[in-house]
């Protein structure tokens, strides 16, 4: 616990007893800070005229991923006191939901078995529903078109909802789908009926919860007396429903930055925060002063002059003279050269900062999905190691397969299982989960052998194969298949990655369930298994960021690295509009430290024009 101390703008809303305050804040404003401050101020000096909380009473602090989430909980770890923390809960909207929705699923009619599955495993399923029915259009044949189409149709309970007269698609919804979206919304209900459900599919039934109802509602109300809402800009129209039920007439505390609305083409509307405005008639507070870059004044300005400019849609030029922490540095780019350019000149970047700083983060973030595979592979083959930030997606997508064949498999062989899993994790994954399997098996495997124990160097991992195989020799019937599968995947996982404390300490715990509770049904172990996993994402993100991150822009979007490079500022990945402003200003101004900019000499963004060298 420290002690902080907030300046007048924090002040003002730390103390204020307004039914609704909506705050503008810009990146580096301390609006987590003010959050977690405004909460302790409710929890120690109470309501209007002095009023308490009573015990059951919790302060709700919603955000809106579980990497934001993570972020909110070490400034509450910092600030607050124990004592505090137990009377505020601060979650993510999907796990929020998720909670209510496992309480009540037989009254929502889904079954008691119900499984969280992954994204993978939801886009197969759409991928062969739409296949199987002729009357619906064919998926787009590029791979990433394919994804973005089976990314949105996966979440239509969100937008296609009881609670809107009409369906209030995202941008950029395709619209060959919208006239076959009562099908498909059919298909994903009927998949829950089924025991399958998707974490976007709970927020549909969070407002069925709230809406049938009555008592929910007010319960909830009661319980939840304070709800304070970051980065509200980006909900959705769902969302924002939520969270109106939810207020009643208790106290709702939303922070919000226009310039920072990058995901209206997953939900979020452009007009949200007039939305909020009208519909409860206020005027914004505004967090003004730049914590985040106190010790860098000259960095300071130039984050202001470029709000201002984008703000008011001016293109005043920002002089950037006597500011070393923020550069523009051009490669050279002749047609296909283009990307081996930039890479080259962002590998003696990243390894003299390295050198510098061995100790700090670094965020390398593209605009492009398709050059951060390239970067990554480009830095691997140079023996540069990089790490991710995501949701989680591809970890679930591993680690539902690993599982997914568990629910025909009695006790006794679920520990036999459970062993095998406990063999993978000396040699586990270290984030990277998008390695193809089967050309990894067709390159390093013999089908049909045992695995190879010659290339192991730990005795105890030898011992491990040796049982393994043994497995493998006997029939087991149901899991024989499975045990097979693992097996193989233990080379590959040898051989693909490095070796991973995390994975191990869950697999650990995983292999001890069987232990501590012999009796539970498959289904109930497979219960406490995800609710491990989603234990283990959750603490492997509050980590302390070191080393190098490659990601989108929209991944980055709330969190900070001690240094920023945008490696690639051309003119098609960053048209000088609205839009891409926002994703520009979102992406500079995740930096602590430094700020660097590369782009094309040839093919240079409009973007840059408005800065002075």
């Amino acid at each position: 616990m420290s002690i902080i101390y907030p300046d007048p703008d924090q002040e003002c809303i730390i103390n204020c007893r307004d039914k609704v305050i909506l705050v503008e804040a810009p990146p580096g404003s301390g609006k987590t800070v003010t959050g977690v401050l405004y909460a302790q101020s409710i929890i120690e000096k109470g309501l209007d005229k002095g009023e308490r909380l009573k015990p059951h009473q919790r302060a709700l602090f919603l955000t809106f991923s579980k990497n934001a989430r993570a972020e909110l909980q070490i400034e509450a770890d910092r600030i607050l006191s124990k004592e505090t923390q137990k009377r505020i809960e601060i979650t993510n909207f999907h796990s929020f939901f998720r909670q209510k929705v496992w309480a009540f699923r037989t009254y929502l009619g889904l079954p008691f078995n119900l499984e969280i599955i992954s994204p993978e495993e939801r886009y197969n399923a759409l991928e062969s529903f739409i296949r199987k029915d002729s009357s619906i259009p064919a998926l787009h044949r590029g791979e990433n078109q394919r994804n973005q189409e089976l990314e949105q149709l996966s979440n239509m309970l969100e937008y296609y909802n009881p609670a809107f007269p009409t369906p209030h698609y995202p941008i950029k919804f395709p619209d060959k789908w919208k006239a076959y979206t009562h099908p498909i919304r059919e298909f994903i209900l009927n998949e829950n009926r089924n025991g399958r459900i998707y974490f976007d599919d709970f927020g549909y039934y969070f407002y069925r919860i709230i809406s049938e109802s009555n008592v929910l509602i007010e319960i909830y109300q009661e319980k939840y007396p304070v709800i304070i809402v970051d980065e509200f800009q980006d909900s959705s129209d769902l969302q924002f429903e939520i969270v109106k039920r939810l207020k009643g007439n208790g106290y709702l505390l939303l922070f919000a930055d226009e310039l920072q609305q990058i995901y209206e083409w997953r939900g979020a509307a452009l007009d949200r925060l007039r939305q909020a405005k009208d519909f409860y008639n206020i005027q914004p507070k505004f967090l003004n002063t730049l914590h985040r870059f106190k010790d860098k004044p000259e960095l300071k300005r130039i984050f202001e002059n470029l709000r201002f400019n984008y703000r008011e849609e001016q293109n005043n030029s920002i002089d950037c003279r006597n500011c070393s922490d923020f550069k523009l540095q051009p490669f050279d780019a002749q047609g296909r050269a283009a990307p081996v350019g930039c890479f080259n000149l962002l590998d003696k970047y990243v390894r003299s900062l390295q050198r510098q700083e061995p100790l700090s983060s670094i965020g390398v973030l593209f605009y492009r999905n398709d050059y951060i595979h390239k970067i990554n592979r480009h830095f691997r083959k140079f023996g540069i190691g990089c790490k991710e930030i995501s949701k989680g997606d591809k970890q679930h997508n591993f680690f539902r397969g690993l599982i997914i064949s568990l629910g025909d498999v009695t006790s006794n062989k679920l520990k036999i299982i459970l062993y095998v899993y406990r063999s993978i994790l000396t040699e586990s994954c270290d984030g990277n989960y998008t390695v193809p399997w089967d050309k990894i098996e067709k390159s390093y495997l013999q089908i049909g052998g045992p695995i190879d124990k010659g290339s192991y160097r730990k005795e105890e991992t030898t011992l491990l194969i040796e049982n393994i195989n043994d497995l493998l020799a006997t029939k087991l019937d149901a899991i024989s298949s499975l045990l097979g599968e693992i097996s193989k995947k233990l080379d590959i996982l040898r051989r693909a990655f490095r070796i991973n404390r995390d994975i191990f300490n869950l697999y650990e715990s995983l292999a001890g369930i069987a232990t501590v509770h012999p009796n539970l049904s498959p289904s109930e172990i497979i219960e406490l298994i995800e609710g491990k996993f989603l234990q283990f994402q959750f603490a492997r993100i509050q980590r302390l960021r070191r080393g190098i991150y490659v990601l989108t822009i929209h991944q980055a979007k709330g969190k900070e690295f001690d240094h920023i490079i945008l490696p690639y500022v051309d003119s098609r990945s960053f048209k000088d509009t609205l839009n891409f402003r926002k994703l520009f200003y979102v992406g500079v101004t995740r930096a602590r430290q430094s700020v660097t900019i590369m782009f094309p000499e040839n093919d240079k963004s409009n973007i840059l024009n408005q800065f002075y060298f």
